[in-house]
């Protein structure tokens, strides 16, 4: 046997020349280092300058507008016309389409306008508005409004000066009186609506401590205006220079202006014309202005124009 584990069977075909023919070749360095001039040669080194392509130089080649433009012009007059009324198509159902949206939304709006006023019916059927006396005149009423002011700001404690809750000097009834005498969107000073004026009674309250409001004249005017003429009086006291005329002084703490000893324990009386505006179809009033002088008693206890001024602009001033 010739073949054994050392010799395959096929040995007699291999020849020495095959095994001959393979070389080991060493490994080459791949830089030569010159000692003489102690820098390396790049000879042996493989050329790797980045060589940009015409489309690397153009950027990141070529947009999908343009790419979209070649093709239409590679396209016939045929394709062409086909492509353009294809766009004309698609187009319209755009246009469609949104106004399907715009009308969808017309028609919640609308939906929403009609629930609304269906609530609003609905409230009007469970609380009825208050029904005004037959026998109310415009004169009664400004004279029952002035009662009715003169016991929200009469007497208020001091201990409600920094109270900002609801006018707690107007009970409920008094409240059904307004909403009687007044229209839902009365004309204020402040605003529209009940709640201003509300607002601005819980106001004196809180800055006009034991008010004294006296009814002096009452008369009418062009239409069916009434005009009242009022004489407020209060007592200027500590609590409401320290809300309305605090400043900060030069060592960083509060301090009241040099003119505040002047006015702390006077008596401050204002005359007020207000202007009532009857409704004699609904008999209510339409709107409510009110015109404070405070300018004349200030500078009666001034006698100076300038810190009247600066009163003014406080809140003693926001009569």
């Amino acid at each position: 046997m010739k073949s054994c584990l050392l010799y395959p069977p096929n040995s007699h075909l291999l020849t020495d020349s095959v095994i001959n023919a393979v070389v080991v070749k060493s490994k080459r360095p791949s830089y030569v280092y010159d000692k003489d001039n102690n820098a390396s040669t790049s000879e042996h080194l493989p050329d790797c300058t980045f060589k940009p392509t015409t489309s690397a130089r153009s950027g990141l080649g070529p947009t999908k507008y343009q790419v979209r433009k070649n093709a239409r012009n590679k396209l016939s007059i045929t394709e062409k016309e086909a492509l353009e009324l294809h766009l004309q198509r698609r187009r319209v159902i755009q246009q469609r389409y949104r106004k399907n949206i715009e009308h969808k939304q017309r028609a919640l709006v609308a939906d929403v306008a009609k629930l609304q006023m269906e609530v609003q019916r609905i409230e009007l059927i469970l609380h009825p508005p208050p029904r005004v006396a037959p026998d109310t005149t415009s004169w009664k009423a400004v004279v029952e409004f002035v009662h009715l002011f003169r016991s929200v700001v009469a007497a208020p404690g001091e201990e409600e000066l920094k109270d900002t809750t609801a006018l707690k000097g107007v009970n409920q009834t008094q409240k059904q009186f307004l909403f009687t005498i007044m229209a839902p969107d009365i004309a204020f000073n402040n605003g529209y609506g009940i709640d201003r004026v509300l607002s601005h009674w819980h106001f004196c309250s809180l800055h006009f401590l034991k008010m004294e409001v006296r009814l002096v004249c009452l008369e009418h005017g062009s239409g069916n205006e009434m005009i009242a003429h009022l004489s407020n009086c209060t007592i200027i006291t500590e609590s409401m220079l320290r809300n309305s005329l605090f400043c900060d002084g030069k060592e960083g703490d509060n301090e009241w202006p040099s003119f505040a000893w002047k006015l702390l324990g006077q008596r401050l009386t204002v005359q007020t014309t207000v202007r009532f505006e009857w409704d004699d179809k609904n008999r209510r009033f339409e709107s409510v202005f009110f015109e404070a002088d405070m300018l004349t008693p200030l500078l009666k206890l001034l006698g100076d124009m300038e810190d009247a001024s600066t009163v003014l602009s406080s809140n003693i001033g926001i009569y």
